[in-house]
């Protein structure tokens, strides 16, 4: 594989969950609402406070409280970078890490493929897979752990052994 079929893979992806995003106006799903929420708060110099109950299972003594008490906070800090650097907190905003780290999938994808066979055809098939991720496909681009885990778990294999 070239650094021009990792370039290739990634603009692919890059419009793809762009496509994604588009059908996606709000949150959806109350993970990937309270990982927003989080971000606006801490886009919005609240810090890491919630003012709302989303669970019990931290054993909240009122409001507001601490957040993250229960979901690790990366996902609500990516989401206000995105807000930080735009300006604004819309989700669109929140949304556009997770879109860059959602197009990286595919290119991790046909690295690992790369690596295990050494064939190019491979890889790129590796790298399609990616590019259409089925179930996941709708949680890609939302302010979610989804694309980060699979970019996580896909580096810790790359890194970890030699062919």
């Amino acid at each position: 594989m070239t650094r021009r079929d990792y370039c290739i893979l990634y603009l692919i992806g890059l419009i793809l969950a762009a496509a994604w995003a588009s059908f996606q106006a709000a949150p959806g799903y109350m993970d990937a609402d309270y990982y927003y929420l989080g971000g606006v708060h801490l886009a919005e110099g609240k810090g890491f406070w919630e003012n709302v109950l989303w669970n019990y299972l931290d054993d909240p003594a009122g409001l507001p409280h601490p957040s993250h008490a229960y979901w690790m906070p990366l996902a609500s800090i990516l989401a206000a970078g995105g807000m930080l650097v735009s300006g604004t907190t819309s989700f669109w905003a929140a949304k556009l890490p997770f879109l860059l780290l959602a197009a990286g999938v595919p290119v991790v994808s046909a690295a690992l493929g790369y690596r295990l066979t050494g064939r190019r055809g491979l890889a790129w098939l590796a790298g399609a897979l990616g590019l259409a991720p089925g179930f996941y496909a709708a949680y890609m681009t939302l302010t979610e752990t989804f694309a980060l885990y699979m970019l996580l778990g896909g580096g810790v294999l790359l890194l970890g052994g030699t062919r």
